[in-house]
């Protein structure tokens, strides 16, 4: 088809779910299309009626699908007619999580033998309507013929922009595999205990209980005391929240004659049931002190919450007494042991239920039916590994006890786990592996979910030395003024060891290093320097704590080989190195470590020296200014990350980048359309040219560009992919000396009016005022965090808006190179407002 269309198309208005595809529309090339996305329990009868017209009456328990599932299936109707039609629809992720995907995609796959040919894993989307909600959707392409290299799409987070990876077979999980399906069971696979649903009341709120009713309830009738239970559902569990029950299921009638509040209730419940339409809760009526879904323990029992959050690397699963009860939003296994605890909390399983378990928008939601009962528990545990998984379980266990007062969100948030906890877990996950294969599985994190690789030997600068004397571990030296970096590979928390002379660089060095790695959610720094020894907690975004030097062996022993926590004759010893001002460092241990258990580090070749022809002259300060600024925490905020997909979207072009141009390299803390490129060598970098000339630069075709100020390299700018256009905008520091640039870039030769040119200028302009704005705000001085995220909170609004007014404009005027000056103009007084809403800003917190 082409476009514009020059002849009239055939338009049908009518129910899409009840007319027949194939007699309307006969030989159809593609099917494609955006279905009402309703719930299998919020469908109106009309709705319903038309899905289960559509699936006919061999698809047994149909009733549990979404509205969209009719589509899907329609479609697939549709290619048994046409075998050559393909069939695309957006829809909810729904369809390719928990007990759906098997009634659903096996009734395509097996009744309609279609496959799936293309697909995109969950990410968020939304429509231009302002205050319309969000929903998680994925792509799915399908048909009859199975490609030999379906195309598979995936998405780092449900914000992040698609990238598209390997794949032979796309299955309807979304995952290179084959096309295997999990049915919900209504028993486990292997022997373990089975799992069983949480309280239900259905009393109308009328035994729940806040605490300040809970007191008000008894200060009328104090003898109801005894009768109170704690109660648990999911929110409650995770967070901590306090919330009671007035269980009187037990209560024996002389009892509730002395409780005349209590049968209040009682009486209040028994009459909201029998008012009910449900005919099962109008049966209820005549037992008002039970709940609809009981279950009352006689002993510790296994609780794990229905629906948790997916920035959570494990689901927060723990023990639960007689003196609570657990609600319907809890999944429970009475009698489940230590060892069962683990195998259930390890990342195995948790690896296992993001792959089959349902979601709650993006959230974890783990049911018995499918996650549980189809585990693939480990077939064959010997007693020394269920022992080593039980003494692990217990001492995860141990290691939330030690924070008493924290909730199990605080415990499990990726930001503030604390080490002993992710320790503890690591430790299970290895002892849990082991139970399924003696050897580890290659993703496998090393310990403390470190991996530090040495360099080949050939590789390894000659200035650094290793002596081992007897007893003690590797001795590491390194010469003065040289800023070498680890080879670290992380695994979730990390460990980084800088040895440096001067504090202020060390810790430069140490932000300039976690900000660029998006892998760091939580690492523990070391800073080793002449006369000083601290650690530091470090969370991205937060500030450098110092610590005793007491407290370092605690921290770093679990992580080294051999070393046990606490064991005694552990020291970690700090000296100067004799040959000058760099430093030495050796692990002293009591006891020899084990044959090839010592922790060798080595460093990577530092960054290649950026020749003088390429700084500005005044590049001394500028570099004292960047230091003093200390920006990257800024720009890692994801507010940077807005500004430079607006960016791109202006220009239509598929790369933006923020750049901030060090002594030696160059840094990419915001980052769209070029993952994984972080930094490189000053010296490779255009972003560096900008800051040497003090002006935006444009490059139209760098294949043929002669300019003598290109970087030596510039085949290679950021990746082995060669680029062609690069256009990059000065972004300042506060005080007006360069930080790096905004900058747009294609693969492709394209020109650059003067318009988008000082649209460029605008947008790295506005950039520079947020960060300024930003570092007023959080400046010691001030220290008004509460009044940036107002401001960033608006900013982001303001953005999107923006970028929703300018997807809007392409839409409708289509795609034009140079960008059209209306439409610029358009994007222009946009700037211009937010400009001056952080002009104002800047104003006031100065003032």
């Amino acid at each position: 088809m082409r476009l514009p269309l020059t002849g009239g198309a055939r338009i049908l208005n009518d129910n899409a779910l009840r007319v027949e595809w194939e007699t309307e529309f006969p030989k159809l090339d593609y099917i494609v299309g955006n279905p009402p996305f309703v719930g299998s329990k919020l469908m109106g009868e009309g709705q319903r009626q038309d899905l289960l017209a559509v699936a006919g009456s061999g698809l047994k328990g149909a009733g549990v699908l979404d509205f969209v599932a009719a589509w899907y299936l329609k479609g697939a109707q549709y290619v048994q007619h046409s075998s050559t039609t393909r069939v695309a629809f957006v829809s909810t992720n729904s369809v390719t999580q928990g007990e759906q995907v098997g009634l659903l995609w096996g009734e395509i796959l097996n009744r309609y033998h279609c496959h799936i040919q293309f697909a995109h894993r969950t990410f968020r989307w939304s429509n231009e309507a302002r205050g319309n909600a969000a929903v998680y959707c994925v792509i799915i392409g399908y048909g009859a013929e199975k490609l030999a290299a379906p195309r598979l799409f995936d998405y780092a987070t449900p914000r992040s922009a698609p990238q598209q990876v390997p794949a032979k077979v796309i299955n309807p999980y979304l995952v290179d595999g084959p096309e295997v399906l999990i049915y919900s069971r209504s028993t486990p696979l292997n022997s373990v205990p089975a799992m069983v649903s949480g309280n239900k009341p259905i009393d109308d709120g009328n035994y729940l209980f806040t605490p300040e009713r809970k007191a008000e309830f008894l200060a009328l009738e104090p003898d109801a005391a005894p009768f109170f239970k704690r109660w648990l559902g999911g929110e409650e569990y995770i967070n901590g929240t306090e919330r009671w029950c007035l269980w009187l299921g037990d209560a024996s009638p002389s009892e509730l004659s002395k409780l005349p509040e209590s049968r209040k209730l009682i009486e209040a419940v028994r009459r909201s049931r029998a008012a009910s339409k449900s005919l099962p809760t109008q049966k209820l009526a005549a037992t008002p002190t039970r709940f609809h879904v009981e279950f009352i323990p006689t002993g510790p029992y296994l609780a794990i919450p229905e629906v948790s959050s997916e920035r959570r690397p494990y689901i927060p699963i723990g023990f639960l007494g007689t003196d609570v009860i657990a609600s319907n939003k809890l999944r429970l296994v009475p009698d489940a042991s230590p060892y069962l605890f683990g195998v259930l909390t390890s990342t195995m399983h948790m690896s296992w239920m993001r792959q089959v378990g349902g979601r709650l928008k993006s959230d974890y939601s783990y049911s018995a039916g499918i996650v549980y009962n189809n585990y693939p528990f480990p077939p064959a545990p010997t007693e020394a590994q269920r022992q080593a998984v039980t003494e692990a379980a217990e001492a995860v266990l141990a290691a939330r006890a030690a924070f008493p007062g924290e909730s199990l969100a605080a415990l499990y948030d990726p930001t503030t786990m604390p080490p002993a906890l992710a320790r503890a877990h690591a430790t299970l996950d290895r002892a849990v592996d082991r139970c399924y294969r003696p050897q580890p599985f290659p993703s496998e994190p090393g310990p403390a979910g470190v991996s530090l690789r040495p360099l080949p030997a050939a590789q390894r600068p000659r200035a650094w030395r290793r002596a081992q004397g007897p007893g003690e571990g590797p001795r590491c030296v390194k010469p003065r003024a040289a800023a070498w970096r680890w080879r670290l590979h992380t695994a979730g928390a990390a460990l980084l060891l800088l040895l440096l002379p001067n504090a202020t660089r060390a810790d430069h060095l140490v932000r300039s290093f976690l900000y660029s790695c998006n892998s760091l959610s939580s690492t523990t720094l070391v800073f080793l320097n002449p006369g000083e020894l601290s650690i530091s907690p470090y969370t991205r975004g937060a500030g450098v704590g110092r610590y005793p030097v007491q407290g370092v062996v605690a921290q770093l022993a679990p992580s080294l080989p051999g070393c046990q926590p606490g064991g005694k004759g552990t020291t970690l010893t700090v000296q100067r190195f004799a040959e000058g001002s760099g430093l030495a460092f050796r692990w002293m241990l009591a006891e020899p470590m084990p044959a090839g258990a010592a922790p060798c580090l080595f460093p990577l070749l530092p960054m290649p020296k950026t020749p003088a022809s390429l700084l500005p002259d005044n590049e001394s300060e500028r570099l004292r200014s960047l230091r003093a600024h200390d920006v990257l925490p800024t720009l890692i905020e994801p507010l940077f990350d807005e500004f430079v997909a607006l960016t791109a979207q202006v220009f239509s072009l598929p790369i933006s980048l923020i750049a901030v141009v060090e002594e030696d390299e160059v840094l990419y803390p915001a980052n769209h359309g070029m993952p994984g490129n972080d930094r490189q060598p000053r010296v490779e970098a255009l972003c560096a040219t900008a800051i040497e000339k003090a002006h935006a630069v444009v490059y139209h075709d760098l294949a043929v560009e002669t300019s003598a100020t290109l970087p030596p390299r510039p085949s290679r700018p950021l990746s082995t992919t060669s680029l062609r256009f690069y256009a990059g905008a000065l972004l300042r520091l506060p005080d007006q000396r360069p930080l790096g640039t905004l900058c747009v870039i294609d693969r492709q030769a394209r020109t650059f009016s003067d318009a988008e040119r000082q649209v460029l200028d605008h947008l790295a302009a506005l950039v520079s005022q947020a960060i300024a704005v930003r570092l007023i705000c959080l400046a010691p001085a001030s220290a008004d965090a509460a009044r940036w995220e107002q401001l960033r909170a608006h900013l982001q609004s303001e953005l999107r808006e923006l970028t929703a007014l300018v997807r809007y404009l392409f839409t409708r005027h289509g795609v034009q190179v140079p960008v059209p000056a209306d439409l610029l103009a358009q994007v222009e007084r946009r700037l211009a407002e937010m400009s001056s809403f952080l002009s104002q800003e800047q104003c006031q917190e100065r003032g």
